[in-house]
């Protein structure tokens, strides 16, 4: 087999070879990059072939080249002619692996560790060709360290061989510096986190690792600084020049041109060191060699202005942090004799990163700089407690508006209350009733609970004290099913636990000690030291802060080593500062949301329905967990493929789904049967929806194979038909004679007449062309019977399939996205009647038909925007999973449909199916039998993707640069944005 190797030094390659066979025979090329050292290339060369001989090895050493060669197909090619398999390092320069995956379209992919930058949350989102990659190879140290998106995509994964990788790696020269090794010296490995970016300087650095170093020294033990086998740096100069004479003399520098683990097959010291090193990690896990990590600022400060690293090195940072010891154990030298089992006895108490709650938060969470200054913030030496607000801090709602959530009661509740009278309309009074009713008796409790509430409600909807409990009961219950840890109050939260602080929980709150554990408390991943309600203790923070005076009273902390966080400017940070605490800020999930111009202005001034607010809620909670966790809040999608998904498509599709039900259930249809490919979705969101509430009344759904090529068939033996094209499709003179043929008539028939057109003076693979279009359509008349005839069997079959499906209801209707109509009267031409026709949007003779035939024909909505782009609007809701229907054909005594061939993969499309999967998965497990009740107006239901088609921004539009449409019997355009004016305008007006 010819197989393609990426790889990045010796390491790398050690890695790539036991990640899967290798068989005698095999040719191998190796392409090796971020070598910088030419002077090297022989030596290295030659360890290579030493690990395992390559047919072929190739060396870049400027990151300049990269862009050019790597893109550049001819040159690909005669590096590596059409590999059956491509090996490549693992990492976050997705930029790389796209432009060598794309030269070799046909190859199956396996990505493999290139040390700790592998473990990056999210990496394997980004890309393009994720639907070749056969699987990815990770160490998983210890046991403890895996990839967290292994919890998305298990059958990925795999685990290195740890014999296999060592059996490789003794292939390798033995070092000659593997005999200074000894277990009395702690070796130290090189970093160059300074050369990341301007953020963290060398000199910090160096001072970092001299205080390490000292500590080591005194503890008894010499120290071997180990240089970058790859990026040699000045550090140790200034390292040296930071010890003094005593601690120089018990450090001794090791050569950088050799694997550290290589030495440890010889030797094992009494432990490794460093900051972030994959030998912190390799060394246990592969030689049973304690690790320590040397306590340094560096990882956070290189993260906030690295926004394509930022969520990665923080992870990093956090995993090693919670899982290695760090050298200040040295420091006392009675406590470190055995490091060994100082490391055993750590490494034993710390879980998996999969079941670690605060790096478990990190799935699918992005973040701004703003966020990574908060967790050094945690951290920082100079704050003993943290303290958290609770609601929209620590925990969340699903909603734009807290007291939107009450909506949800109003169904349940409508039997205990008089006619129109609306629970979530008079809780939301019951505050200012409060208010009221104290001036008017002179007796304001400094916080009201829920017995005042219930007391008022009692009051105002005229009910019994046991019908106001109940309600109450209800309440609590809601709030509790539908509250959930905000990620980014997770990671702060147990980030501040990981640096020895303590937390607690200071909350503004109705809710009394036990209503506030079920609704809140028990949601948290972790138990705080100390909680203060303002229910329980009557002070508020709202008020000049009372309730953090108690906090600094109750806890022994000076407030000025108490830091507070929470997303009120006032309450939180203004009157947190006034009572002498440090204060930061960090907005709710529904404020990054409603400050966003982008997905935020889309609803800015617009009134909306409380389900809306449900729905926008649920997609703030999940696209807006942390400050600064859109891609780009500019623009209208968020930026990314998935955010699009999950913020647009997803409540659009979601929107439409719930008002077919509502539209069946008008006109007493017995079934939906929900047609093509961009039928799927909606179907599927029905089933949902039946399956939360079986009890309640809905119609039949089927799935109804088809596509225009499947409703021509349906009309193909009738001459009037085949020569009247516009009847199910508008003849596009921007198509190819032969595909509209085919398309149309199927094959066999098309070869039938193709020389009648040829005759005419068309060429088959060429455009038909807008003046010759009446020419087209008149050869096609002349040939009308005899395709007709040829057809007969086609046009039968297609339609016994359809009178099959609908055979038995009443009242059937059929879906469709639009827009023409076809699919209705299709069906209707088959079963000899007419069938409701319900569409996401329609054109005007789908309604001028309807007009003509008494058909009922039903629009979601009357938005130009989604007409005037239909066809990219179905290149954003189908699922790109599925074969297009080109027919139907006998097989035995059934009819089956013949499918055509799998698209090839769009990975923007699959980006966005993928939010479009999350945010239904999503909706129906927060909300359940609840769903039912988020319903919207067809305008707010689809106002997002309709201002997304219609005003994109520059951003919005880059996305779909260069993606193809399948649209072969329509168009036949292939540049997707050749279908999005909008789109287009937006690219070339910037």
């Amino acid at each position: 087999m010819k197989r393609l190797f990426v790889i990045g030094g010796q390491f790398s390659y050690l890695n790539a070879l036991s990640s899967g066979p290798i068989l005698p025979g095999d040719d191998i090329t190796l392409l090796v990059l971020f070598t910088y050292d030419q002077q090297n290339e022989r030596r290295v060369r030659r360890e290579l072939n030493a690990v395992h001989p390559a047919n072929n090895i190739r060396f870049l050493y400027e990151p300049s080249d990269y862009n050019r060669l790597l893109g550049d197909r001819k040159w690909m090619q005669d590096l590596c002619d059409d590999p059956a398999e491509v090996r490549m390092f693992f990492t976050h320069n997705t930029w790389l692996h796209n432009r060598v995956f794309s030269a070799y379209p046909d190859a199956s992919i396996v990505l493999y560790e290139e040390g700790m930058a592998s473990y990056y949350p999210g990496l394997i989102d980004r890309y393009d060709a994720f639907d070749r990659i056969d699987h990815i190879s990770l160490h998983n140290y210890l046991g403890r360290f895996h990839s967290l998106d292994a919890l998305r995509y298990p059958d990925l994964y795999r685990s290195i061989d740890p014999e296999t990788f060592v059996n490789y790696l003794g292939r390798l020269p033995t070092p000659s510096d593997a005999d200074r090794l000894a277990d009395d010296m702690v070796v130290l490995t090189e970093q160059y986190l300074f050369k990341k970016g301007d953020a963290f300087d060398i000199s910090t650095l160096a001072d970092e690792f001299a205080v390490a170093i000292a500590d080591i020294v005194d503890a008894g033990f010499r120290v071997g600084y180990k240089k970058h086998p790859r990026d040699s740096t000045d550090l140790w100069s200034y390292v040296w020049a930071r010890l003094d004479d005593r601690h120089r003399g018990a450090v001794e520098v090791l050569g950088g041109e050799f694997l550290l683990e290589r030495a440890l097959m010889e030797h094992r010291p009494a432990a490794v060191a460093g900051v972030s090193s994959t030998s912190l990690l390799s060394s246990p896990h592969l030689f049973d060699v304690p690790s320590f990590r040397v306590p340094s600022s560096g990882p956070l400060t290189i993260a906030e202005p690295i926004a394509p690293e930022r969520e990665g090195i923080v992870f990093n940072h956090l995993a090693v942090l919670g899982r290695l010891p760090s050298t200040e154990l040295f420091s006392d030298p009675t406590a470190i004799q055995r490091p060994d089992l100082r490391f055993s006895e750590h490494v034993a108490g710390a879980p998996s990163v999969l079941d670690d709650p605060m790096l478990a938060a990190f799935l699918g969470v992005r973040f701004g700089p703003d966020f990574v200054r908060l967790l050094r913030d945690v951290s920082h030496p100079d704050v003993d407690l943290v303290s958290f607000d609770l609601f929209d801090t620590l925990v969340d709602r699903p909603a734009l508006e807290p007291r939107d959530l009450h909506y949800l009661l109003d169904r349940s509740a409508a039997s205990d209350l008089a006619p129109y009278l609306r629970y979530s309309n008079a809780r939301l009074k019951v505050f200012s009733r409060l208010d009221t009713e104290s001036a008017r008796t002179g007796g304001r409790p400094n916080e009201y609970t829920l017995d005042d509430v219930e007391r008022v409600l009692a009051s105002d909807l005229a009910v019994s004290a046991d019908v106001a409990r109940s309600l109450r009961r209800a309440e609590v219950d809601l709030e509790s099913r539908l509250i959930a840890a905000r990620p980014s109050g997770t990671i702060l939260a147990l980030t501040a636990r990981t640096a020895n602080k303590q937390v607690a929980v200071v909350t503004d709150t109705y809710f009394d000690d036990d209503e506030l554990e079920q609704v809140a408390l028990r949601h948290l991943p972790f138990r705080a030291d100390l909680i203060l309600s303002s229910a329980v203790e009557q002070l508020r923070k709202a008020d000049d802060g009372e309730l953090f005076g108690r906090l600094v009273d109750r806890s022994g902390v000076p407030g000025s080593r108490i830091l507070h966080i929470g997303d009120n400017r006032i309450g939180d940070v203004n009157n947190a500062t006034k009572r002498g605490l440090q204060a930061r800020h960090v907005p709710s999930a529904a404020d990054v949301f409603r400050s966003s111009p982008g997905l935020g202005g889309i609803w800015k001034g617009v009134r909306i329905e409380r389900g809306m607010s449900l729905l926008l809620g649920l997609v703030a909670r999940r696209l807006c967990p942390a400050p600064g966790a859109l891609v780009s809040p500019a623009s209208r999608s968020g930026g990314t493929g998935f955010s699009l998904g999950y913020s647009m498509v997803g409540p659009a599709l979601f929107s439409w789904s719930r008002w077919l039900l509502d539209q069946a259930a008008e006109r007493s249809n017995d079934s939906l049967h929900f047609v093509a490919r961009d039928g799927w979705i909606p179907y599927e969101i029905c089933q949902r929806l039946q399956a939360v509430d079986p009890a309640r009344s809905t119609p039949e759904l089927r799935y109804l194979f088809g596509s225009r090529s499947a409703y021509l068939s349906v009309f193909g033996d009738d001459p009037g038909h085949v020569s009247y094209t516009e009847f199910v499709h508008g003849l596009s003179p921007q198509n190819t004679v032969r595909n509209t043929l085919v398309r149309r008539f199927g094959v066999s028939t098309a070869e039938m007449v193709a020389s009648r057109f040829e005759a005419a003076g068309f060429g088959l693979d060429e455009e038909i062309g807008g003046p010759r279009a009446s020419l087209f359509v008149d050869v096609l008349r002349q040939c009308s019977d005899s395709i007709a005839l040829a057809n007969a069997e086609r046009a039968e079959t297609a339609r016994e399939y359809y009178r099959s499906e609908l055979k038995g209801f009443e009242r059937p209707a059929v879906v469709d996205f639009g827009y023409s109509g076809s699919s209705q009267r299709g069906v209707g031409y088959s079963l000899g009647h007419n069938v409701d026709g319900y569409f996401f949007v329609t054109m005007e003779h789908a309604t001028e038909y309807a007009a003509i035939t008494g058909a009922t024909t039903v629009p979601y909505s009357d938005d130009n925007a989604f007409f005037a782009n239909g066809a990219f609007i179905e290149y954003l809701i189908t699922d790109p999973s599925l074969q297009e229907c080109l027919g139907f054909e006998r097989l035995g005594d059934r009819i089956v449909p013949t499918l055509g061939p799998q698209e090839p993969f769009d990975p923007l499309r699959h980006e966005i199916h993928r939010g479009v999967r999350e945010f239904l998965d999503d909706l129906f497990s927060t909300f359940g039998a609840d769903t039912w009740q988020l319903t919207a107006r067809p305008a707010i239901g689809h106002r997002a993707l309709s201002w997304l088609v219609s005003r994109p921004d520059r951003t919005d539009a880059l996305l779909f640069a260069g993606r193809r449409h399948e649209d072969t019997i329509g168009s036949n355009r292939g540049d997707v944005l050749r279908y999005w004016e909008p789109g287009r305008t937006a690219l070339e007006a910037s």
